[in-house]
């Protein structure tokens, strides 16, 4: 016997499934947070600002040097990095290394942090840009001038030589005191590392100014003290009177 019963509601559940449609919706996740999310550093049609401090970086230096990287690690620490270039470069919103070519035409690094940082051993240095490698980052030192002889010490422990000492104000604020220092290293009989390091206090923060070259003449150190101290102008450092 056929249960005609039992086919009708068969076949009312095949038509049924056969005439419905499922749309299917896509659901996009957030993106992952990535530690080059930035807080304090913002950009402007010209330059770059660090809202802790209201410090002003250009992105070129004596219309030469253009910032091809400006970076901010942890929502803490703001990087800046200026090579020698024929025009403006696509900005990296993460350190990239620094080449020995740009280095022979001079190179300008400028890292901010709290006053409070000191580097913990969870990242590599690479994470942090060019100075840390060079000479650490963070001493957590109770004023300018102590941080700035923290890292004398600590250049001086990697065979740099001290040269000269200046001391510099940034714009006309003056609880904004720096200290620069020219230091060289011997690399070759006919090739040496010249770097002025400049470190002060703005705002809550440290500031600390790498100038690097290679120089090989003492003509090549005259020329790169000079160039060094018109990049700190456009920076808003000038000289004191000592």
């Amino acid at each position: 016997m056929i249960c005609w019963k039992h086919i009708s509601i068969l076949s009312l559940g095949l038509a049924l499934l056969a005439g419905c449609t499922t749309t299917e919706t896509e659901v996009t996740a957030p993106p992952e947070p990535t530690p080059y999310d930035r807080a304090n550093l913002t950009f402007e049609s010209d330059g770059f600002v660090d809202s802790r401090s209201g410090w002003f970086f250009p992105q070129s230096l004596l219309d030469e040097w253009i910032s091809p990287q400006a970076w901010e690690y942890d929502k803490t620490i703001v990087g800046i990095e200026y090579v020698k270039a024929g025009g403006l470069l696509d900005i990296s919103t993460m350190p990239l290394p620094i080449e020995d070519s740009a280095i022979e035409n001079g190179t300008v690094s400028i890292v901010a942090y709290p006053t409070s940082y000191a580097k913990e051993d969870t990242h590599p240095d690479s994470f942090l840009g060019s100075i840390p490698g060079l000479m650490g980052l963070g001493h957590q030192q109770r004023n300018g001038i102590e941080e700035f002889w923290a890292y004398q010490k600590q250049i001086e422990a990697g065979g740099y030589n001290l040269w000269k000492l200046v001391k510099l104000q940034q714009g006309d604020s003056p609880d904004r005191i720096f200290h620069s220092q020219l230091v060289l290293k011997k690399l070759s009989k006919d090739k040496s590392e010249g770097l002025i390091i400049t470190v002060g206090p703005a705002a809550d923060c440290y500031v600390v100014i790498v100038i690097r070259k290679y120089l090989r003449s003492k003509d090549d150190l005259d020329s790169f003290g000079k160039w060094s101290y018109e990049v700190l102008r456009e920076l808003n450092l000038k000289a004191l009177a000592s």
